[in-house]
């Protein structure tokens, strides 16, 4: 029988823990996509990408219609998340970043702009995601030559 060594063994933990820990992050931003999906009611197009050993996630080229008001064409968004939130809160705060985004604006929120179609310089949001939807809005900002919006803290 052969004796196994115990370098080679501890090179191999430290391998497989670096490897879950490098999982981590893209597992659990994939889940928190397809939660905030699901509990906000807004299915998103685009290409997912996770960041590896960072609680943040890109959709490029995002697609998605929110609750028949705001519709976001073809722009790249990035999403950053707390998982400590869900303990504290029993909600998930997420911060949604986009720059250089075509938005129009649906149904009663159309009157917010003279143009259908705007593209949002930058627009950054602070939401408290909860089981039942939207919980909190702690900050939304919104720049672009046509239309200036902030409600809440500067982030």
């Amino acid at each position: 029988m052969k004796k196994k060594n115990p370098k080679l063994a501890g090179v191999g933990a430290v391998f497989f823990a670096v490897l879950l820990f490098a999982l981590f992050y893209p597992v659990s931003s994939w889940i928190v996509f397809d939660r905030i999906q699901s509990v906000c009611k807004t299915p998103v197009q685009g290409r997912f990408e996770a960041h590896f050993f960072s609680p943040t996630f890109r959709v490029k080229n995002a697609v998605l219609n929110w609750n028949k008001k705001v519709g976001i064409e073809s722009g790249d968004i990035e999403v950053r998340y707390e998982l400590g939130t869900l303990l504290k809160n029993k909600a998930l705060r997420v911060e949604i970043r986009g720059r250089k985004v075509p938005v129009r604006f649906l149904g009663a929120f159309s009157r917010i702009s003279p143009r259908e179609k705007v593209i949002l310089d930058e627009f950054y949001a602070d939401l408290l995601i909860g089981r039942e939807g939207l919980q909190e809005i702690s900050s939304i900002r919104i720049e672009s030559p046509e239309l200036k919006f902030q409600l809440g803290s500067q982030s």
